[in-house]
């Protein structure tokens, strides 16, 4: 399998799960997420794909993972929402029209099936 650049570099290395009440759960996303693999060396998955697409709300970023130990592919889809709201505080130099963004994490398995990962 071959890809252009490092795309790790781009990728978060934690994203979060929300607990309910509890609070939020810290995740490294350099793991495989195919059920019943449990590598969790980088080194073994390879990126060999990226799509984005882009508007004036979103931005989605794709990116197509092998995992050498279970020899299956699945996605990690990172979704920026861009404004979810406004600041309550305006920083000094900053515009005050700047909205909030969130971002939300999907991973896609081997079969297209869509999860809702957590928050990064």
């Amino acid at each position: 399998m071959s890809y252009e650049g490092d795309y790790w570099d781009e990728i978060p290395y934690t994203g979060y799960i929300a607990l309910g009440r509890r609070g939020m759960e810290s995740i490294e996303l350099t793991q495989c997420f195919i059920p019943g693999c449990d590598n969790k060396d980088q080194k073994k998955l390879i990126v060999y794909d990226k799509e984005e697409s882009e508007d004036d709300e979103t931005l989605i970023q794709t990116y197509s993972i092998h995992c050498d130990v279970c020899d299956r592919d699945f996605k990690l889809s990172f979704e920026t929402i861009k404004r979810v709201a406004k600041p309550t505080k305006v920083s000094e130099g900053a515009e005050d029209s700047e909205a909030l963004g969130m971002g939300v994490v999907y991973v896609f398995d081997d079969k297209g099936k869509k999860y809702h990962l957590g928050y990064f």
